[in-house]
């Protein structure tokens, strides 16, 4: 009943381990593509913290497979896990039993990729036995399929196949994908049959393809607070409990509006946006104040619909200029680039290009 942590972030100078650097998961447990990156098996009270899990190719769970385990992961990301194979489970993450929770942590770029009949689940997530929670957590860019042609998947980015409890709280979900000519079932958020209940609180589920949020059969599936937008054909599909939500589809409930939530840079909430201050109860009720729904307006009042960023949004301004020359250049007014494209190549995101 010991606690093991494994905390990365480290800068490795003398006196060890010495500080912490800036990034958050910078410490890199790297497969290269030659296995599972990590396995947490009947194991109790492990921490993760400030770690990159990459490069694996082992399923089920490519990045990390937590089985029948207690672990808390803060400041983590799950990434650039790909296998090429059918009946994949978890691009980057596979849970079956224990409780996990997962904050602040990102996952990124997982692949699942097959060219035949068989299905595959859950380009980041697969969820299948236990109590699972994500906090404050963004995952975008999973795919499914990517490169198959007669085949099929569940869930983009999350499968929910079991009895247990999946949360998503605060969570940004967005640019997944699922292809394959058998779009039975494939969306970003796949709840299959008996699954259990699944909460999806002030979440931000945008810009899937082709559809949002599936509950299949059985099992209860709750939205609240959140924004469903723009998910190829349908952003919503079965029976499910919505409430205080904007989505694009006509699904009605409490609180629930149909209104273009306008999005500003990075999914932030523009000023004037109709899903401020729309939500259930307070930002502080809700446990979201001080953060930030609106670009620059921390959360204090009733809650703001959809995911809530940590920081606020900062811009950083890039000039381009006639007179600009790209080798020399750093952008700033006083040494612009000459060309957009050099603009663009060191571009960040929330960047924003000036034009003379």
């Amino acid at each position: 009943n010991k606690t093991l942590s494994i905390i990365g972030g480290y800068t490795g100078t003398t006196p060890e381990p010495g500080g912490m650097v800036s990034n958050p998961a910078a410490t890199v447990v790297d497969a290269q593509q030659n296995g599972r990156v990590m396995y947490i098996v009947t194991a109790n009270n492990v921490v993760l913290s400030n770690l990159t899990f990459s490069g694996g190719n082992d399923s089920p769970g490519l990045g990390l497979n937590i089985n029948n385990s207690s672990v808390r992961a803060v400041d983590c990301a799950i990434q650039d896990n790909k296998k090429t194979s059918a009946g994949v489970k978890g691009g980057g993450l596979y849970v079956n039993g224990g409780t996990s929770v997962f904050e602040r942590c990102s996952f990124l770029r997982n692949t699942i990729v097959d060219n035949s009949w068989q299905a595959n689940y859950g380009g980041a997530v697969y969820h299948n036995a236990g109590a699972l929670e994500l906090r404050s957590c963004v995952l975008a860019g999973n795919r499914v399929n990517e490169e198959g042609n007669n085949n099929y998947g569940h869930g983009g980015a999350v499968y929910a196949g079991s009895a247990g409890r999946l949360r998503l709280y605060n969570c940004l979900i967005r640019d997944n994908f699922v292809g394959g000519t058998q779009s039975t079932y494939s969306e970003a958020i796949t709840c299959a049959d008996a699954v259990g209940p699944v909460s999806i609180e002030n979440c931000t589920v945008v810009a899937n393809f082709p559809r949002g949020i599936n509950r299949r059969a059985a099992g209860t599936v709750s939205i609240t607070n959140s924004i469903v937008w723009n998910n190829g054909d349908d952003d919503l599909v079965g029976a499910i409990n919505l409430s205080y939500s904007s989505v694009g589809d006509t699904n009605t409930g409490t609180g629930v509006i149909h209104s273009d939530p306008q999005f500003a840079q990075g999914y932030y909430l523009a000023d004037g946006s109709p899903c401020t201050n729309a939500g259930s109860d307070s930002a502080v009720n809700i446990g979201l104040a001080g953060l930030y729904a609106q670009t620059n307006t921390s959360d204090a009042l009733q809650v703001d619909l959809g995911y809530h960023h940590l920081p606020a949004l900062s811009v950083t301004n890039i000039y381009v200029s006639p007179s600009g020359v790209d080798a020399t250049g750093t952008g700033a007014a006083a040494a612009p680039y000459r060309s957009v494209t050099k603009a663009l190549a060191m571009a960040s995101e929330h960047a924003r290009i000036n034009i003379e």
